[in-house]
């Protein structure tokens, strides 16, 4: 697997933990780390490869037997992939790892409090957690490909859906499908919701939309027009500009750090969490 065909926001997490655990001098070997929904396996792969203890956790039988398999073909046949039967719950035992990431996870669980705070309890004091989390108000759904569907609910989006599809036709789309999926298999949180449910369990959060844009920037093999819009990556202000916008129109990609001692109550946790009910809401 080369460079190119590693996804950039795995790129990024991968610099990003080197950078963390690497200043100390510290092995990575010895460093734990989990691929929360690891799919196929081909991150795992990589980052067994650049010398991580890796762990995986997938809801999806036939996912985890999938990265055993890529796992097994790369020579890491002993790595542990656990399959978790209660999607907000992570089979794996508290402050066992240094780090956590995810990555097309969190949009797709209807309980997102609840599987944040699991990352926290499974994560050592000081552990990193790196994820993305694509916002309410992105404007297109990038799974169905169409703008503005998953702004609204009911009769509007049913109707948005057939205008959209017959305006933008593709052989691939149904309508009737892509209604399912948006009820039952997205859900979408705004930014200040995110915010506010990862300061429950994490100390410091960082923003990595910048080092994102730079990190795309040097893909050669990105779209001609995503090149363009990159090229304003050149000047420092709009490297800025354009990382605000990722950061609070399209995706939150954050860093964030489990304080050394917990200051979290689990049982206020939940209670004072933003209400679950929220996944439901449309602008």
């Amino acid at each position: 697997m080369t460079s190119f065909e590693v996804p950039i926001l795995h790129q990024l997490f991968s610099t990003r933990l080197i950078h963390e655990f690497g200043r100390e001098q510290q092995a990575l070997p010895e460093i734990h780390v989990l691929d929360l929904g690891c799919g196929l396996g081909e991150q795992m792969v990589y980052m067994s490869r650049l010398g991580f203890q890796m762990s995986g956790c997938e809801v999806n039988a036939n996912l985890v037997n999938s990265t055993l398999a890529a796992l097994n073909r790369a020579g890491f046949a002993n790595t542990d992939v656990r399959l978790s039967t209660v999607p907000t719950e992570l089979p794996f035992e508290t402050n066992r790892f240094h780090a956590v990431y995810a990555n097309g996870v969190f949009e797709h669980c209807s309980e997102m409090p609840s599987l944040v705070a699991e990352v926290s309890r499974v994560l050592m004091p000081n552990g990193v957690f790196l994820t993305a989390f694509p916002l309410q108000s992105v404007i297109m759904e990038t799974q169905v490909r169409l703008p503005f569907v998953h702004w609204f609910a009911g009769r509007m989006q049913r109707s948005l859906i057939r205008t959209l599809s017959h305006l933008l036709p593709d052989e691939e789309r149904n309508w009737p499908w892509i209604e399912r999926y948006l009820q039952n298999d997205v859900f979408y949180w705004t930014r200040v919701q995110v915010q506010q449910i990862l300061n429950r369990h994490f100390g410091e959060t960082k923003s990595l939309a910048k080092e994102y844009l730079l990190m795309a920037k040097n893909q050669m093999n990105s779209k001609p027009i995503l090149r363009l819009a990159l090229a304003a990556t050149a000047v420092p202000i709009f490297v800025s500009i354009l990382a605000g916008l990722v950061s609070w129109q399209w995706t939150y990609v954050v860093e964030a750090s489990k304080p050394k001692h917990d200051r979290s109550n689990s049982a206020v946790q939940h209670e004072d969490c933003v209400s679950p009910s929220l996944l439901a809401s449309r602008f």
